[in-house]
């Protein structure tokens, strides 16, 4: 790697870039970045979810890209995920936190130390979140869902409020997972968070029924549906009408 430091090894893993789209390949796309610098974005790194060539962003057009590192040749290597360009915006330091996740990752089961060292972590809650909607982001949701359970009540409380907030506006990665997220977090605790969150956001009837349908626990849509049957809208208001009634499954013989 060159060690001068106006080489693309001046750009920090992690941090946030400008760039260029300048071409399409199979394998992904070529960029130009801060207007100077060489770079590519694997294929994998376009979108969260797998997208056809024809809707990659065009040639010519500005991005915003993620350093993941640099090539032998020296290109630097950019992720474009929206959901990772957002940790990245929020994170106070992304680097410690990563750097904490993969000692964590490889920490033996009683090793309180290096758990933690990573639950101390400014960016602990928002890690975890990030890797909830991610399904764990290749490690077993098994151990993603007890390190949340295990945390203080702090970094629960944040990682619920952060799920909670997607589900609520649409987000089926994070409606998929609100049900594990509130046996992970408490009941109690992630039916305060719910109470807050639709006070202070309220959610349209459609993404409220994509909620509605994804959650198991009775508490749970009995508050959603309390709060639907009191709401300004017509049609949330229609909507806790429809919950608010049994299923035919539940109809007395």
């Amino acid at each position: 790697m060159n060690s001068d430091s106006s080489s693309p090894g001046a750009f920090p893993r992690f941090s946030l870039v400008g760039c260029i789209v300048s071409a399409h390949r199979d394998y992904g796309l070529i960029v130009e970045v801060e207007g100077r610098y060489r770079g590519f974005v694997d294929l994998d790194y376009i979108a969260h979810v797998p997208i056809a060539m024809a809707d990659w962003p065009r040639v010519g057009s500005h991005q915003r890209g993620l350093v993941l590192g640099e090539t032998n040749d020296g290109r630097l290597r950019l992720d474009l995920r929206q959901d990772d360009l957002d940790l990245a915006e929020h994170a106070v330091d992304l680097t410690d936190v990563m750097s904490r996740w993969a000692e964590m990752r490889q920490a033996a089961p009683d090793d309180t130390q290096t758990l933690q060292k990573f639950y101390e972590s400014p960016d602990a809650a928002l890690l975890l979140s990030w890797l909830v909607t991610g399904s764990g982001r290749g490690t077993p949701m098994a151990f993603v869902w007890d390190l949340i359970g295990r945390s203080t009540e702090v970094i629960r409380r944040k990682v619920a409020s952060a799920l909670t907030v997607g589900a609520l506006q649409g987000d089926r990665e994070a409606s998929s997972t609100i049900a594990e997220a509130y046996r992970a977090c408490g009941l109690d605790l992630s039916l305060d968070v719910l109470a807050r969150l639709l006070a202070e956001r309220p959610p349209t009837a459609e993404n409220l029924t994509i909620f509605a349908e994804a959650v198991a626990e009775q508490a749970v849509l009995d508050l959603v549906t309390a709060w639907a049957l009191t709401a300004p809208e017509p049609d949330v208001r229609g909507l806790g009408t429809r919950l608010s009634k049994p299923s035919s499954g539940e109809d007395s013989p």
